[in-house]
């Protein structure tokens, strides 16, 4: 995380664990209901529509990811659903071609040791102490959230990347900027990517559009007065400025460009490459799949986003979302 939770209010720091890259500490987001319900839909029960409101069948989804060169698996990290979904299709991929699978979840100084569980070097315990995964998503849901793809991938042979920066890089560009991170690239050589500019205005403006909207203090309850003091009484803060919210978005814009970075080179080594992350990086055109377009714009992208939200058509909030949206089942 980029705050200190005795510093910033929870409000804050939720908003950033989702949109901020979500590295792997004991601050993320707290467990919701939808995380810990006891069963959800299986994969197989899950509604599949496509960009243009057509429904699409599970076969034809993981044939328009075989055809792909890069697929984006946009999840939302406390659905328990959605990674389900997500092991499912990793695993029919891998059944058919040889992938690599590329994890926000996983920074890239971490890669020797996703590494090691893959040779069978350390246990899978080791893995998620080490790497202070435990709490990925949710508390103590890493088991079931993530290690079912990590597993899958490695019954397959197939390389699984770190493709995150370490957080304390991200931080370094918050609190120095671009120029200050660049000073030590040289010393920790593959550990991040120094964001260059690109397009990217919309997903700027959403991104500090979001960060505004949860820094807000709450409104005040009927019948109260307003003020400085009893704004932080109740746990809100002063707005953010300009000039801290582009810090925060400076930040963010290392986190898309070290995992976009991560993902290219792991297509352009193996083939076809795999990315499990946050969907706010990638859904509406967000900074990590811009980077990659921009990067190497004659490859074939597949985005798929998984929405907690009971549908049989396309929800009008996800229109431009990605090519395909992912739906629970409505309720009988």
């Amino acid at each position: 995380m980029l705050l200190h939770p005795k510093i910033y209010s929870a409000s804050l720091l939720l908003a950033l664990s989702l949109l901020a890259g979500c590295a792997t500490t004991s601050t993320h987001r707290p467990e919701t209901e939808a995380a810990a319900e006891a069963e959800p839909p299986a994969p197989a029960e899950m509604v599949l529509v496509a960009a243009d409101n057509a429904p699409l069948s599970w076969d034809a989804l993981v044939a328009q990811a075989a055809a792909a060169d890069v697929i984006i698996l946009g999840e939302q990290h406390d659905d328990l659903a959605g990674h389900r979904f997500q092991t499912a299709l990793v695993t029919a991929l891998l059944a058919q071609h040889p992938v690599a699978v590329c994890l926000e979840m996983f920074e890239r100084n971490e890669q020797p040791l996703v590494d090691a569980y893959l040779a069978d070097t350390i246990a899978p315990k080791t893995l998620v102490e080490t790497t202070d995964s435990k709490d990925w998503g949710a508390k103590g849901r890493w088991d079931d959230f993530y290690q079912p793809t990590v597993d899958a991938a490695k019954a397959a042979k197939a390389p699984v990347i770190a493709a995150n920066a370490p957080r304390r890089f991200t931080r370094l560009a918050r609190l120095e900027g671009f120029e200050g991170l660049a000073r030590f690239s040289e010393f920790y050589a593959d550990q991040f990517v120094v964001p260059t500019p690109i397009a990217q205005q919309d997903y700027a403006e959403r991104f500090k559009d979001t960060m505004r909207h949860h820094s807000a203090p709450p409104a005040p309850k009927k019948g109260t007065k307003k003020s400085a003091k009893s704004t932080e009484s109740m746990g809100g803060m002063p707005p953010l400025s300009e000039e801290k919210l582009e810090t925060f978005f400076q930040a963010q814009q290392v986190w898309d460009a070290t995992m976009a970075d991560s993902v290219l080179r792991a297509q352009a080594a193996h083939g076809k490459a795999i990315l499990l992350i946050g969907q706010f990086h990638t859904d509406h055109q967000g900074g990590t799949l811009l980077r990659m377009k921009a990067a190497a714009p004659d490859l074939n992208y597949f985005t798929i986003s998984v929405q907690k939200a009971e549908s049989d058509t396309l929800r009008e909030e996800d229109e431009g979302r990605a090519d395909v949206v992912v739906y629970r089942p409505i309720s009988k």
